[in-house]
């Protein structure tokens, strides 16, 4: 639990350093300290892999996409460009969240995604959105089913998607009819 909140910290810690490093030194030792891609998804990984457990794990996770997004919009760091894993591990971090709000944060950051345009949401990214809502429905009594017509709902919309491009890195998987 708390352990792998440290942990997450930790990375996240990591990685602000090496970015501030980078962006303080003058000239050649800079490159040696400045974070890649493999950093921050390193350390977005870990806040997925604390949320179970830790119920702010998702929004720190959020937190750092939204500083990855500002570095690379702002030019200090491309490599921080969130491509399309960094936002999955984000929606990760959501579908295993126990807080109540987790589902729909998750499809909140799915529909970001889709109407920016930046990265192409994959299989992967809807599986995880699709979790986020199966979770919710089986912690409370009182879904009504809300949860399962909305994970159906997503499932449609990636058949649909599938059909009309047929993209196989939106393809349905055994993971999203399993969910």
């Amino acid at each position: 639990g708390n352990t792998r909140s440290a942990a997450a910290q930790r990375a996240r810690d990591i990685v602000g350093h090496m970015q501030a490093l980078h962006e303080t030194s003058e000239g050649g030792e800079a490159d040696d300290v400045k974070p890649d891609t493999r950093s921050f998804l390193t350390a977005l990984g870990a806040w997925a892999k604390a949320s179970p457990s830790d119920s702010t794990a998702a929004d720190k996770s959020l937190d750092m996409l939204r500083w990855m997004e500002g570095l690379g919009e702002e030019g200090r760091n491309d490599a921080a460009r969130p491509g399309v894993i960094a936002y999955s591990l984000v929606l990760d971090a959501f579908a295993k969240s126990s807080k109540r709000d987790s589902a729909f944060r998750a499809e909140e950051l799915l529909r970001q995604i889709q109407r920016e345009g930046k990265v192409k949401p994959n299989t992967f990214c809807f599986n995880m959105v699709i979790n986020a809502w199966t979770r919710k429905g089986k912690r409370t009594s009182r879904d009504n089913g809300r949860a399962a017509d909305n994970a159906v709902r997503l499932l449609n919309e990636m058949e649909k998607l599938y059909n009309e491009t047929g993209s196989i890195a939106v393809r349905p998987d055994v993971v999203s009819y399993t969910n």
